[in-house]
């Protein structure tokens, strides 16, 4: 049973795909984060726009702290800086189980963002930070059934 800790609703990778496929959205963009990193919180503003824009496309956006439980206060003061507040999850248990489950070449590079589709397969995977030209394409193609062909699972050296 997840538990809620610091304001974050505590996940582990098997959990984080169950959840996403009971979403029941056309697609579901995850963006795994944590406070201390300069990347991550550059970009979350963004991811949080542009999740209200995607809503009404059927596509939800996820954020995941990666924060380990001494930086929690300070994860949860970085999401109350933003407009709406997202709702957050935290891993829960060991990184590698958890990153196997996002994506299994994922090496760990932060930020990551991933798309899912509506069973929860892994669609479109960017490493590191990503801009919203980057990401906007990618879903509008998934959403008019275009087939996707590009960094799926593999993360570069």
């Amino acid at each position: 049973m997840a538990e809620v800790v610091d304001g974050l609703l505590e996940i582990d990778g098997p959990g984080l795909i169950a959840e996403i496929r009971a979403g029941k959205r056309k697609a579901t963009l995850l963006n795994v984060w944590a406070s201390w990193c300069g990347s991550c919180k550059r970009e979350l503003p963004m991811l949080v726009d542009l999740g209200k824009a995607l809503e009404a496309e059927g596509v939800a956006v996820m954020f995941v702290s990666v924060d380990k439980p001494e930086a929690r206060p300070a994860a949860v003061a970085l999401l109350e800086t933003l407009s709406p507040k997202p709702s957050s999850f935290i891993v829960r248990g060991s990184l590698g189980p958890f990153k196997r489950a996002v994506n299994p070449n994922w090496k760990g590079a932060l930020p990551a963002t991933v798309l899912y589709d509506q069973d929860g397969e892994l669609l479109w995977f960017w490493p590191g930070p990503v801009l919203e030209h980057e990401i906007t394409p990618i879903i509008t193609a998934h959403l008019a059934g275009a087939p996707l062909e590009g960094p799926t699972l593999v993360e570069p050296d």
